[in-house]
């Protein structure tokens, strides 16, 4: 399993008329904290792109229990449970600096062949880069 953890400021540009963090913007904190999971993990997902290769989203489920605020600081954990096949699915946590759960959410990806606008399993770079986190 892959853990990560990062954080992001809630910027005013994201906050809607209650000062609160508008909801479409955790789906782009998802997309960043996945983004730097898998760099961490030695893979830059530009990489997978130029080789014609794109992970559009199959399905996304977020459940919103506190809102972030203008200013917050969040902190995302991002959980990969499984190694990819097809598809690339993905846990987080988000969290206040009072540690209090705001938010769980969880989002899936297919792993797409731009050429011929197929499925197609994951790529063995990236499953090379990840296989000796699930290996532990």
């Amino acid at each position: 399993m892959i853990r990560y953890s990062t954080t992001l400021r809630v910027r005013y540009s994201e906050v809607d008329q209650m000062k609160y963090l508008y909801h479409p913007h955790y789906l782009s904190y998802m997309e960043i904290a996945r983004t730097e999971m898998l760099r961490t993990s030695g893979y830059v997902y530009a990489e997978l792109e130029e080789s014609g290769i794109i992970m559009p989203v199959r399905d996304v489920r977020i459940k919103y229990m506190h809102p972030a605020h203008y200013d917050d600081l969040v902190r995302i954990e991002v959980f990969m449970k499984k190694m990819p096949t097809s598809r690339l699915e993905v846990d987080y946590e988000f969290y206040n600096e009072a540690n209090e759960l705001m938010c769980t959410s969880y989002v899936c990806l297919a792993f797409v062949d731009t050429k011929h606008n197929r499925l197609v399993r994951c790529p063995e770079v990236l499953t090379n880069a990840l296989q000796p986190f699930f290996d532990e």
